[in-house]
């Protein structure tokens, strides 16, 4: 194939690849407040930002960005929804892109990678949109406040962490970097119980992963920020766990149209978990997006690289490892 007709065939796939994003957007770009919204949003409106966390700690839950949150978006209006899903689908593809890029990086993929880059970002926040209950997640302010923005923020987070710890130097340099990723942390961990525990579950991985796995001349930078996050995110656990509203909702049962029982047995928990896990796993529409980036992001891969001895090859995807678990 010549010159022109490689860059047209380039072209075309990335177009492709963004289509179904910005169908995505602009279909954002009709969304409305409802049900919630005008709860959160009425009530920052009335009584300001830090008197809303407080009843709601007091009465509620223990979240404390998401009113941060709500307090910027409720000066808006009615125009919230819309932008803050036009901001939340740009945050993951930055996000992704940002992984995808350090992932293709440690593969010493460097022709090219641009467009690799753009292609498979747009897939990815595609198929997480495919994934998710889009309804709620990406198109209802509150849900997406709550669920799908730290996801974003937290994807961009690790990504922020991996291009520090490659220009971190000395040992203020490094104390400054950790005080940092821990507040980054922290501040991410308090838009949800839900999340928080995720968020939890992802550091604690790749702190482990770090410390057991990867050999880089990075290795104790990325470990001292990863501990530092592990770190922020318990102060987000204490925060929300210590708040008198997560107590009074925890002892609630609501048999009228929903339960809210909390589950006491631990093999009750792993039991319902599992169950709910496999569920889930078997969602056609999420199993569609995995195998979309999966397949996509092997095909471009593999076409940009060059070929190369197989010890030079496991030695790439080593380093590519933990950017790879993480999209």
């Amino acid at each position: 194939m010549t010159e022109t007709g490689k860059r047209a065939a380039v072209t075309i796939g990335v177009a492709l690849a963004l289509i179904p994003l910005l169908l995505f957007t602009y279909f954002g770009l009709s969304t409305r407040l409802l049900a919630d919204d005008y709860a959160y949003l009425g009530l920052v409106q009335s009584i300001g930002t830090w008197e809303s966390m407080l009843a709601w700690r007091e009465t509620w839950n223990g979240g404390y960005s998401n009113f941060l949150l709500y307090g910027l978006l409720t000066p808006l209006g009615t125009a919230a929804p819309a932008l803050f899903s036009l901001i939340t689908i740009t945050s993951a593809f930055v996000a992704y892109g940002w992984l995808i890029n350090t992932a293709l990086a440690c593969l010493r993929i460097g022709k090219g990678r641009g467009p690799i880059v753009v292609a498979l970002a747009a897939l990815a926040v595609t198929a997480t949109i495919n994934g998710f209950h889009i309804a709620q997640a990406f198109y209802w302010l509150t849900a997406a406040v709550v669920y799908t923005w730290p996801v974003a923020m937290l994807l961009l987070g690790i990504a922020l962490a991996a291009e520090t710890a490659r220009r971190l130097r000395g040992k203020r340099g490094h104390v400054l970097a950790a005080i940092a990723a821990a507040l980054y942390a922290f501040v991410n961990a308090g838009y949800s119980e839900m999340f928080l525990i995720f968020q939890l579950t992802t550091v604690a991985l790749i702190t482990i992963y770090v410390l057991l796995f990867l050999a880089s001349p990075n290795r104790n930078s990325l470990l001292i920020l990863a501990l530092a996050a592990c770190l922020g995110t318990f102060a987000g656990l204490a925060m929300q766990l210590s708040s008198p509203g997560f107590a009074i909702r925890s002892s609630m049962s609501i048999n009228d149209t929903y339960i809210v029982t909390p589950i006491r047995e631990p093999l009750q928990l792993v039991d319902r978990t599992l169950n709910l896990t496999l569920l889930y796993a078997g969602h056609q529409e999420a199993i569609a997006g995995f195998m979309l980036v999966m397949f996509a992001g092997m095909f471009l891969t593999l076409s940009a690289g060059r070929r190369v001895p197989a010890d030079s090859i496991m030695q790439r995807l080593r380093g590519a490892a933990a950017p790879m678990f993480l999209l």
